[in-house]
């Protein structure tokens, strides 16, 4: 993801101005950001130098990271140790449509 950083908290937005969040269920969604508290949907991107092209994403203020559940859902919530390492084209897949960053100004 161009731009981003490790450590860098975003937002990502779908093509029609929904952000990217996790229902109660901790499922992945894009979601009216009219009925949401945006600073909660932050995501940190994380990973390890030595892997540039590879990160893997946790929620600012959420617990856990995202992964795929048994039904290869994008899920949130998960343990460090089950946690998925994407790469932007895997990103992409999952998320099954295209999409955008913002960076977070309180980065």
């Amino acid at each position: 993801m161009d731009g981003l950083n490790f450590g860098d908290l975003f937002w990502i937005y779908d093509s029609s101005g929904k952000v990217l969040t996790s229902n109660a269920q901790d499922e992945i969604v894009f979601a009216d950001t009219s009925s949401l508290e945006l600073d909660q949907q932050l995501l940190m991107y994380c990973g390890h130098a030595s892997k540039p092209a590879s990160f893997y994403l946790s929620f600012k203020y959420k617990r856990g990271f995202l992964a795929f559940s048994e039904q290869e859902k994008l899920i949130n919530g998960v343990p460090f140790y089950e946690r998925k390492t994407f790469t932007l084209e895997s990103l992409s897949q999952a998320l099954e449509k295209p999409f955008t960053t913002k960076l977070s100004e309180h980065a």
